[in-house]
C-alpha cells in the first residue's frame, strides 16, 4: 500500500510517530528503574547534567531550556542520588503560505544524578537563571570512626570492673590448666 500525501506530510508524520514512540520508550524505562531516564527529544530537547566536586560541596548543573522556575522540582532520594524534575511547554507560531499553523511541545523531564560521595539536605540550596539549575550540596565529612589506642601489653591495657578482672583471672587460670592438661596427656 503506498502512501499518497506530500514528501513534507511524510515528515510530519514520522516525526510524530517517533516522538510518540521516544516517550513511551520513556515512560517504560522510568516504571522498571523508578527513575526517568533522559531519551534526547527531536530537536535536541535533551536535558544535560553536570556533576562536580569541591572541598566541601558536589555541585550539579542542569540545562533546563523552556522551564519556568516554578515547574521544577529537586529531591534526594538518598545520600547519594539526586533527582531533578521539570515541566516544560514550549510554543511556536509561525505563517506561512496563507495559512496559520502553532506547534506545542510539552513534557516531563526527569533525570536521575548519582553524586560522588555522600551528602546532606541541610545547607542545600538550588538556584535557576537563564535556563540553567545549580544544586549546590554539602558533604558528609567523614569522621573515620573512633580511634582506640593500642597498647604495649596487658599491663598497660584499661582495667575494667572488678566483676570483669574477676572473670579475666578465671579464664586465665582455666586456660593454663587446660594448657598443663595437654602437655601431660601429649608426653605419656
Amino acid at each position: 500500500m503506498a502512501w499518497r500525501g506530500s514528501p513534507r506530510g511524510l515528515r510530519a508524520e514520522f516525526d510524530e510517530m517517533l516522538g510518540d514512540m521516544q516517550r513511551q520508550f520513556n515512560e517504560t524505562m522510568e516504571r522498571i528503574s523508578g527513575a526517568a531516564q533522559q531519551v534526547p527529544l527531536l530537536g535536541g530537547a535533551g536535558t544535560t547534567v553536570d556533576v562536580r566536586e569541591d572541598d566541601t560541596d558536589v555541585v550539579v548543573v542542569a540545562d533546563l531550556p523552556g522551564v519556568e522556575r516554578e515547574g521544577i522540582s529537586v529531591r534526594l532520594l538518598d545520600p547519594r542520588t539526586l533527582r531533578i524534575s521539570a515541566r516544560r511547554e514550549e510554543a511556536r507560531e509561525a505563517e506561512q503560505a496563507g495559512y496559520y499553523m502553532r506547534e506545542r511541545k510539552v513534557g516531563a523531564i526527569s533525570r536521575t544524578a548519582t553524586l560522588p560521595v555522600d551528602v546532606r539536605e541541610e545547607g542545600a540550596h538550588a538556584t535557576f537563571r537563564n535556563g540553567v539549575l545549580e544544586v549546590r550540596l554539602k558533604k558528609v565529612v567523614e569522621t573515620g570512626g573512633k580511634t582506640i589506642p593500642v597498647s604495649g601489653g596487658p599491663q598497660q591495657a584499661a582495667r575494667g570492673s572488678p566483676e570483669e578482672e574477676a572473670t579475666a583471672a578465671r579464664l586465665r587460670k582455666r586456660k593454663e590448666e587446660l594448657y598443663e592438661e595437654g602437655k601431660r596427656k601429649l608426653a605419656g
